[in-house]
């Protein structure tokens, strides 16, 4: 049972690596276009370093992009999956009062994730829009997921948390202890730890000439922007064909929260 409104009607979103982060969308691998920045220039360009095994990294320096052109707006839009943008029917989780074990859920779900990032209760709520919170009492088990979006300025990411409860029907009301061990599961630690560090993003200049320090022509998959693992860096990725009869595509990932390129190496197009 959905609690809360702001889901658009299915789909899948398509990454020009095969590799996609992130939850909310669904994607499959290919050597085919993403939406998002490609195309742009403008602000500085990037000292990159080459290692033997075809990796890059680097920061920006200043100097312009090689490429030209300007950034281009992520057009979230055209991404599948569920909505980057909560419609307003379950503003901070007021959708989960419908159901008992879901309010409760959704509350104790807030407080970790308050304690987790750090962040005021105003700066919170604006940074996370809750788009719904589904309670699912059967037939396989007892679950409460909460979807939200991870906003800030210009960057958007989908999430979901989902807390399980067991199998259908439960013997008894979940105890609060019960509760709070099963939030804990359930949530990414490194997205609540990272979007605490995070005071802004880079401009989308930035960016984009990180990017093009990679190479010209990367498209950007917006789509799956995404905490790192262990890091919690607030990663993009691009890439682009280079040999689609060898299944060879280059892919650079970016901080956004910098403006740095991480990496940028050669990827299969696809792996069967």
């Amino acid at each position: 049972m959905a609690c809360g409104g702001g889901v658009e009607p299915g789909g899948t979103s398509t990454s020009s690596t095969g590799e996609t982060t992130g939850s909310g969308g669904a994607a499959t691998s290919a050597g085919s276009t993403s939406t998002g920045m490609g195309g742009s220039g403008g602000g500085s360009s990037a000292t990159t370093t080459t290692s033997t095994s075809g990796s890059t990294s680097g920061t920006g320096a200043g100097g312009g992009s090689p490429c030209g052109g300007v950034a281009v707006a992520p057009d979230y839009m055209a991404c599948g999956g569920t909505t980057f943008f909560a419609d307003g029917s379950c503003v901070d989780g007021s959708c989960a009062a419908v159901d008992p074990l879901a309010d409760r859920t959704f509350k104790e779900w807030r407080k970790q994730t308050a304690a987790l990032s750090g962040l005021s209760a105003s700066l919170l709520l604006t940074r996370t829009p809750i788009s719904t919170v589904i309670f699912e009492n059967g037939p396989g088990s007892v679950t409460v997921r909460i979807e939200y979006v991870i906003a800030v300025d210009w960057v958007r990411s989908r999430q979901a948390d989902t807390a399980d409860f067991g199998a259908f029907p439960l013997a008894t009301t979940p105890t609060d202890a019960e509760v709070t061990q099963a939030v804990k599961l359930s949530i990414r630690n490194v997205v609540w730890t990272g979007l605490g560090a995070i005071a802004t993003v880079a401009d989308q200049t930035q960016v984009k000439d990180a990017l093009d320090s990679c190479s010209c022509g990367l498209q950007t998959d917006s789509c799956h922007f995404d905490f790192q693992n262990v890091t919690g860096i607030l990663l993009g990725k691009a890439g682009k064909v280079v040999d689609q009869a060898n299944n060879m595509c280059l892919q650079a990932k970016v901080n956004i929260g910098k403006g740095t390129l991480v990496s940028c190496m050669p990827v299969p197009c696809a792996i069967n």
